[in-house]
């Protein structure tokens, strides 16, 4: 009875690991499949995955809803206007933008123009504006709208407009003045820069007011 009985153990013991043995043999089977299935699929997702990702959009044109008047002209940026007057004193005439005037090319209307003069002296001149006019062939500029005179000599003028003859290197002014220099502040009707750019002479009923001086001996 008790053979039986281990015969039929070992029996079952016997079954139990043919099928264990079965399903080991199936695992590393499926393993073997399975495993480089998977690596070529991470190998996919590498080189894939950056292609899945979204990318930026091609630029498009379209219309504005805002229009912009077409005026029809011929703009400069940043235009230089260089030249020298009759006693070769050279001049420089600078702007934001310039464009000619219809109908007369000769005229260049100027944006917030700046000019530069060099007198006979040799003293500098600086004046600039918010807007202004060069004609090209008599070479006169004429400045209007918070119009700033600068003379290396330290005098500082504002007019509201002024007119500049490059080739004769005369600026005049016929309208309000007001300014300061070294000797003190200055209101006048006009004001007037000779050929030689070392004068400054000051027109209609003028007003100066001295800065106070100091008295030696006195601080």
């Amino acid at each position: 009875m008790v053979k039986n009985t281990d015969n039929l153990i070992k029996s079952i013991d016997s079954d139990e690991l043919l099928k264990a043995g079965g399903r080991y043999t199936r695992f590393v089977v499926l393993m073997r499949i399975t495993l480089p299935v998977i690596a070529c699929v991470i190998i996919l997702l590498i080189f894939a995955w950056p292609q899945m990702k979204e990318s930026p959009k091609n630029l498009q044109l379209g219309l504005s809803e805002k229009t912009v008047p077409d005026s029809g002209k011929q703009e400069l940026i940043n235009p230089r206007f260089t030249g020298i007057d009759k006693q070769n004193r050279p001049y420089t005439i600078t702007a934001k933008t310039a464009f000619p005037r219809q109908n007369q090319p000769k005229l260049i209307s100027l944006s917030f123009p700046k000019a530069d003069i060099t007198t006979k002296t040799g003293a500098w001149i600086a004046l600039s504006a918010d807007k202004g006019v060069f004609n090209r062939l008599n070479e006169v500029l004429q400045l209007s709208g918070s119009v700033n005179l600068f003379h290396d000599t330290g005098h500082n003028i504002k007019t509201p407009k002024a007119k500049i003859f490059l080739k004769e290197g005369v600026a005049v002014s016929n309208d309000n003045v007001e300014g300061q220099g070294p000797i003190g502040i200055i209101q006048s009707k006009g004001f007037l820069i000779s050929k030689t750019g070392h004068t400054l002479i000051f027109t209609g009923r003028s007003k100066l007011v001295l800065y106070p001086t100091k008295r030696k001996g006195k601080v």
